[in-house]
């Protein structure tokens, strides 16, 4: 009899507290997470240059349910006296319709303000609504904004592809085709340059010093090659079995800018155990 009635309890106690239990849930109201708007980075850095704009990525935690879109107002204040308007322009309204929980702020920046002066801007973007927003999520995005210089170049920056190159040898011009660019350090304001796909594009490395101590005389010198660069049949059919090989043009001068990320160069092509071409060849690169 002690086990039937252990056996008995067990399955009324159950159902007292399975009761109780969905008695909670069904008497609990439903929380709908509040729409909170915020950046996923706290700070970037911009480098004004032509036609070049900084996007800032705004997201949304909860999106819009209904055909009514959420309108959100962005402000801007800068500690270094950047004025919207003068220095800097963005679009100060996110409109977040149905489903979407992402939207963008874009920033350009005014050139001849930053360039040549050196201006250096930190303007902070925040929400003008303060119910939008949480301590919790970043509420806050500080944006650095100045021109390029070349005289802070970073060699890496200048590798990969460059899908815009154009080449002219004695006025016989052909492009754009693609080349590519692979820089090393060689000391605090020089590198070499290993330029690999030009003569469309089937020519292997030819190899560039690069100096730019006087930022606003950058210099590209070639290194003299005679082997390793391609068969002289890429130029012609009857040079086949012979080199390829490259030397500077007297007189010519080459030169790059990091912050457009260009190569203009001029050199002379000849091949090996017949000659040099008296024609300048001129190769300018561009992204």
């Amino acid at each position: 009899m002690k086990s039937i009635k252990k056996l008995t309890l067990i399955p009324a106690l159950a159902m007292v507290f399975a009761t109780a239990f969905t008695g909670c849930i069904k008497d609990e109201p439903m929380v709908t997470p509040p729409q909170t708007v915020y950046f996923n980075a706290t700070a970037g850095s911009y480098v004004v240059a032509p036609d070049v704009v900084y996007k800032i990525p705004v997201y949304l935690t909860v999106p819009s349910s209904d055909a009514k879109p959420i309108s959100v107002t962005v402000n801007s204040t800068s500690a270094t006296g950047a004025v919207v308007g003068t220095h800097y322009t963005f679009n100060n309204t996110l409109t977040f319709s149905a489903n979407k929980v992402i939207d963008t702020i874009t920033v350009v920046g005014n050139l001849p303000q930053y360039d040549p002066s050196g201006r250096v801007d930190v303007v902070t973007f925040s929400f003008s609504d303060p119910s939008v927003v949480s301590a919790n999520l970043n509420p806050t995005f500080a944006l650095t904004i100045n021109a390029c210089k070349e005289s802070d170049l970073i060699p890496t920056s200048l590798n990969g592809d460059y899908t815009n190159t154009y080449e002219d040898l004695g006025g016989s011009g052909f492009g754009p085709y693609t080349t590519k660019a692979t820089l090393t350090s060689t000391g605090p304001k020089t590198a070499r340059a290993v330029i690999s796909g030009i003569w469309a594009p089937s020519w292997a490395g030819i190899t560039f010093n690069l100096d730019w101590t006087d930022a606003e005389n950058r210099i590209v010198t070639i290194v003299p090659q005679a082997s390793g660069i391609a068969d002289a049949t890429t130029i012609n059919p009857a040079y086949a079995g012979r080199e390829v090989q490259v030397r500077a043009y007297a007189g010519e001068t080459s030169t790059f800018s990091g912050c457009d990320n260009t190569f203009t160069l001029r050199f002379q092509i000849g091949v090996v155990g017949l000659g040099w071409f008296t024609d300048l060849y001129q190769v300018d690169m561009a992204r």
